[in-house]
């Protein structure tokens, strides 16, 4: 079923990249959905799955995941059970609290962002500090990648299942007119000015920093970025030591800001 569905959208010229067992393994949802065992989980991928793909689809890259659970242990004996098998990780929600210690078991992994947070479909300032929180974190702890979940919804967003949620763009179904969400704009702070092959060089959470977030990266170009976002009711200056020199960054409140190196 996976190379049928891999080979069905190669008719319709969609590549596929990437394949990950299934989404959310470990949560009990309103919808169609499967609970794993930790050994299922590898003797799946490792007897079935992998083989298969490796066979017919060597061009696919296995990711093991989306990995929703912050029970450590649970993650560290599936990836353990793989190792040679799999070419990533993927986590969100609640298993953005492992990556460090994931990070560090694991150095050589290609870790991913596979969900962001959905939100509540207020789409408002707070939503999209939210997100810039979370593309800082997972960035900044060792993600390479980050996906978005909902690009495009209509009003507040709501699923068939009655959960409200955000988007980068809203469109209003009555007038059939559309806004760019503070989602989207977090969003374009790291996708419009942060290429591939760009390395993060230095991070402190808003946690470790009096409130702002702050991640630094080194493009292929040779030219360094600063990414900064005060979530804070009051200015903050964000100070960043680029090689023998500062960068001081005032930030106003509630504020996304970008530096980029012009040399």
């Amino acid at each position: 079923m996976f190379c049928k569905f891999i080979e069905l959208y190669a008719e319709e010229n969609v590549p596929i990249d990437m394949v990950m067992y299934q989404n959310e393994a470990y949560s009990y949802t309103p919808y169609p959905g499967c609970a794993w065992t930790a050994e299922g989980t590898v003797r799946f991928n490792r007897d079935f799955l992998v083989p298969t793909l490796r066979k017919r689809h060597p061009e696919v890259k296995t990711y093991i995941g989306t990995f929703n659970t912050n029970r450590l242990d649970y993650v560290q004996k599936i990836v353990d059970g793989l190792k040679g098998y799999v070419d990533g990780i993927g986590l969100q929600w609640e298993g953005r609290d492992n990556i460090k210690a994931l990070r560090q078991r694991y150095p050589d992994m290609h870790f991913v962002s596979s969900e962001s947070e959905c939100g509540n479909g207020s789409m408002d300032w707070r939503a999209g500090e939210h997100t810039f929180h979370l593309l800082c974190d997972y960035i900044g702890r060792g993600c390479d990648e980050y996906y978005i979940w909902n690009f495009i919804l209509c009003d507040n967003g709501r699923s068939p299942w009655g959960w409200a949620q955000n988007a980068l763009i809203q469109v209003d179904s009555k007038t059939k007119k559309h806004r760019y969400t503070a989602e989207f704009y977090a969003v374009k702070h790291f996708s419009n000015l942060i290429p591939g092959g760009s390395r993060v060089t230095a991070y402190k959470s808003r946690e470790e920093n009096n409130g702002v977030s702050v991640i630094a990266f080194m493009r292929p170009d040779g030219k360094r970025v600063v990414i900064a976002g005060n979530f804070t009711d009051s200015q903050r200056t964000a100070t960043v030591k680029l090689g023998g020199k500062y960068l001081n960054i005032p930030t106003p409140p509630h504020s996304f800001n970008t530096c980029v190196e012009t040399k």
